[in-house]
């Protein structure tokens, strides 16, 4: 088959898959805004306060299995679950968080995973400035967030999935393999995912 037929039917099947039907991701949202919920916090640093945290490990990864059943934050225009996170003591220097979400639903043409919404606060309740160093969004997303404690202290990390992008879906095209044709899949940003970090300081 030439690559210009292979090209056409490539683009076929992108207009096919995004267009028969609104995301799938989108529909696990719908679900999540039906659901009753006694408590909607207003604010990250809100949701922080109010939420257990769990320890983190510095150098190792934590997982955090973002699902609609999690506590809500409003986040803009939309609801977002989220999970907290506690570093314990950290020293003055340079940090960064490895920050990683891949698919849950791998299987098929749609792929859903969570685009990751991170804030940090400090022990006086401060959100700590960051910098994001973007490396990959597609088909999973990777990126660092860079950090400075000017003074010994502990950190609150909230993980939340950025439900802003619910509507979208990249278009994905998988290398073809042998004798066959290179068809895209559609990578969808949902309300459901795990996201993992790693904080590392800076030497």
């Amino acid at each position: 088959m030439s690559a210009f037929f292979k090209g056409v039917l490539s683009c076929l099947g992108l207009m096919i898959l995004i267009s028969c039907s609104r995301p799938a991701a989108y529909q696990d949202y719908q679900a999540l805004e039906a659901q009753p919920h006694d408590i909607i916090y207003k604010s990250a640093q809100e949701a922080i306060r109010a939420t257990l945290a769990v320890s983190v490990i510095p150098d190792d990864f934590t997982v955090a299995q973002i699902r609609i059943s999690d506590p809500v934050l409003r986040l803009g225009d939309t609801l977002s679950n989220f999970q907290v996170f506690e570093t314990g003591p950290l020293t003055k220097g340079a940090y960064f968080l490895d920050v990683r979400s891949r698919c849950i639903s791998c299987a098929g043409y749609h792929r859903k995973q969570v685009l990751p919404h991170l804030v940090l606060v400090n022990s006086q309740g401060e959100e700590v400035s960051t910098f994001k160093q973007s490396t990959s969004h597609m088909p999973s997303i990777f990126f660092a967030l860079h950090f400075n404690i000017l003074e010994s202290d502990s950190l609150k990390i909230l993980v939340a999935a950025d439900n802003r992008y619910t509507h979208k879906a990249d278009a994905i095209f998988l290398q073809p393999r042998h004798n066959s044709i290179n068809l895209p899949i559609t990578q969808e940003y949902g309300p459901e995912g795990n996201v993992s970090f790693k904080l590392t300081k800076v030497e």
